[in-house]
């Protein structure tokens, strides 16, 4: 037998029960809060992140996925990446886990399946189980030392000639103004204060070089400018950060900055006015390897 993770089993239920409470309640495993406009923002930010990248993957899997195979997908937030695949890769099946009960549960593909978990207590899953695991934008929300926990849960899980595709989108901006420089510092410091660093991406390839089993580490980053400038794509980024940072995170940063809501949101403001200004990129980074 593999080295499954028993203890994960035990928290199912209470992980359940704790899904369904208020965003306070998860604190101490979650940071950031359960809202509708989070979810929203998870929704925006897959379709964007795809035709940033012109693809729904970039590991050589379609013919796998065509053929029949297994997929996870860590941190699926409410789903949408596991729905469109299932739909175009109908033999194949895919679940996703994630430690809040917000994916679909009825309206979805029938080889699409999800279930609760804690990343963070390792994966209820046997070892090499999937042909192919993804991992999409969990950084913010778990310790570098965390973070590398499911990255190893990630090759365990994965089959010998498999994949594991990581996407990040990256806070710091290329030609950031005065006004972002300091609400990214301000941020780090609160996710900081949870051992959170909001600047890993780069970090990542030495991560994956560092792990024996994987080979034909591949790595892409692509830039794309904030607002009209950028086209669609700008446009709907620029929203994508206005959602976090006046809905997902603006109740506990204007609170911890000590601003009150109209001075946070004036703040907020200069900052977009200042990315336009300066002609703001904003990163995204993507990495895939083949297990041995």
């Amino acid at each position: 037998m593999g080295n499954f993770n028993s203890k994960t089993h035990e928290k199912q239920k209470d992980l359940r029960a704790k899904s369904s409470k208020s965003s306070n309640e998860l604190d101490e495993i979650f940071y950031l809060p359960r809202v509708d406009c989070e979810m929203n923002r998870q929704q925006s930010a897959h379709f964007l992140f795809q035709h940033i990248f012109q693809c729904r993957f970039s590991a050589p899997m379609e013919e796998t996925l065509l053929n029949g195979s297994h997929v996870l997908d860590m941190g699926c937030g409410p789903g949408a990446w596991v729905c469109e695949m299932a739909t175009y890769y109908p033999q194949t099946k895919f679940i996703g886990i994630d430690i809040l009960d917000v994916f679909p549960k009825e309206i979805k593909p029938a080889n699409a399946t999800f279930q609760i978990g804690n990343l963070t207590d390792g994966l209820p899953f046997e070892d090499k189980t999937f042909d192919m695991v993804r991992i999409s934008c969990l950084y913010i929300s778990m310790t570098g030392k965390e973070y590398r926990f499911c990255i190893d849960e990630a090759i365990r899980v994965l089959k010998s000639g498999g994949y594991i595709e990581i996407i990040e989108a990256e806070f710091q901006l290329e030609n950031p103004g005065k006004n972002w420089k300091n609400c990214l510092n301000s941020l780090q410091k609160i996710f900081g204060q949870r051992g959170i660093n909001l600047w890993p991406p780069p970090n990542l390839v030495r991560i994956l070089e560092e792990i024996k089993v994987l080979q034909e580490i591949q790595f892409e980053r692509r830039l794309t400018k904030l607002g009209p400038e950028g086209g669609m794509a700008g446009v709907i980024f620029l929203d994508n950060i206005n959602q976090y940072f006046t809905g997902t995170i603006a109740t506990v940063f204007s609170e911890k900055m000590g601003l009150s809501e109209k001075d946070y949101n004036d703040f907020w403001e200069n900052c977009k006015k200042e990315a336009l200004e300066n002609g703001s990129e904003a990163p995204i980074s993507k990495f895939w390897a083949q297990k041995i």
